[in-house]
Order: structure tokens, then C-alpha cells, then sequence
């Protein structure tokens, strides 16, 4: 299988934005996004039967329906979702905006304190992406672990952290990761394949590594092999 090959990358999604909210945040969540796209959708009509329609918004239409087929096929990604949030309250803001209204002015300051709270949460994501690659280019193994803490956390994050600290020889410091990645998301088969395999792990948590292994991924013959 995929997970069997070497330096595999376990990340816990469908692949697939619906599925993935579904699953991660009930039924709930999926009638919420299905809700917020089908609102844009009907944002994006209402704008086209206007008499004017500005270049830009066939532009970020044209966006839109490129994310949206994207996110058919892809994870759930961070910075993916501020962009489809942003298109749909910009698109929607729009929408609402044409229409006569006497709370207009507060209309656009939604928009515009909207804008900044997704520019902070950004800004968050992409720093913690920069300090990653930094501490990666410069060899700063120290800053590169304090950099995968930073908010956002992300599972795929962690795996490629501990498979790039274990092709190094680093056997502390990726023990040290794979314990945080569990913190985070207890269903990572990587890191408790680390604990499990490093010789700086007590026995006792070699053995609730391997059961935990077994549990995750019961048919796969390699873990079966594995004796704790």
C-alpha cells in the first residue's frame, strides 16, 4: 500500500474539502460550507444580472470555480480555505452591497474588519511556513522544531519533520517531534513508528507505540512483523 512505502506521508484526509469537513466536523460543518457556497454561488448570480458587471468579478468567478473544483480532489489546506472564505464574503459583501440599504456603511465595515482578521490569521500561517524553510536552509534543527509549533499546527508538518530529522541521523531530535506530532494528532503512524523503532525510547513506550501501530493500520504485514 501507499502507507507501507518509504518516507510516506500519513495526513488523515479524504482528499476532498466536503468529506473532510464532514468527517472532522460532523454533519454540522459540511451544512455549513454547503450553505456558504451555495450563498456565494447565488451572490455571483445576482452580480451577473446586474447592469453593470465590474471585469473583476468575472475574474475572481473564474477563481472561484477553479478552487472549487480543486478542492474536489485536494486536503484540507489552511491557507486553501482563507482563499475560498475570502472569495465567497467578498463575492457575498458584493452581492449585498448593490442592493439599497440603509446599513450600508456598516455593511463595509464588516468587510473591511473581515479582511484584517483573515490578513492576521494569514500572516500567522505564512510565517510559520518562512521560519520552517529558513531553519531547514541554515541547518538550525532548534528553530525548525520551535517553528512547528507555531499556529497552525499540521499533521503533514510533523511527518515530514520527523522523516527529515530521522534521514539525518537526528534520532533526539526527531524522537522529540514525533512526541509532539501524538500531542497533536494522536493518529500519526510516523511518529509512533519513530518512538517505537528509536533506541532513546523507554520500553514502555515502545509498547504502546506498536499497539497504538497495530490499531491504526491492523493488515499491514511490515508492522505485523515487528515484534516490541
Amino acid at each position: 500500500t501507499a502507507g507501507s512505502r518509504s518516507n510516506a506521508e500519513f495526513t488523515d484526509s479524504a482528499h476532498n474539502y466536503f468529506l473532510d469537513l464532514y468527517s472532522t466536523q460532523g454533519f454540522f460543518g459540511l451544512i455549513f460550507y454547503v450553505l456558504l457556497t451555495t450563498a456565494t454561488l447565488i451572490a455571483f448570480v445576482k452580480i451577473f444580472k446586474s447592469a453593470e458587471l465590474p471585469t473583476n468579478i468575472v475574474v475572481l468567478f473564474s477563481s472561484w470555480i477553479a478552487v472549487q473544483i480543486q478542492s474536489l480532489v485536494s486536503p484540507t489546506n489552511f491557507l486553501f480555505s482563507i482563499l475560498i472564505f475570502s472569495i465567497s464574503g467578498l463575492v457575498i459583501g458584493s452581492a449585498w452591497s448593490r442592493e439599497e440599504s440603509p446599513k450600508l456603511k456598516r455593511n463595509n465595515l464588516s468587510l473591511i474588519l473581515g479582511f484584517i482578521l483573515s490578513l492576521v490569521v494569514s500572516i500567522s500561517a505564512i510565517s510559520r511556513e518562512n521560519q520552517i524553510l529558513v531553519a531547514n536552509q541554515k541547518s538550525l534543527p532548534e528553530k525548525y522544531i520551535t517553528a512547528l509549533e507555531i499556529f497552525p499546527k499540521s499533521t503533514v508538518g510533523y511527518t515530514r519533520a520527523i522523516n527529515l530529522f530521522a534521514q539525518a541521523g537526528l534520532e533526539g531530535q526527531a524522537l522529540e517531534i514525533s512526541r509532539k506530532a501524538i500531542k497533536f494528532n494522536e493518529r500519526s503512524p510516523v511518529a509512533h513508528l519513530i518512538i517505537f523503532l528509536s533506541p532513546l525510547s523507554p520500553e514502555e513506550e515502545k509498547v504502546t507505540a506498536y499497539k497504538t501501530l497495530l490499531e491504526l493500520d491492523p493488515m499491514n504485514p511490515n508492522i505485523k512483523s515487528l515484534k516490541p
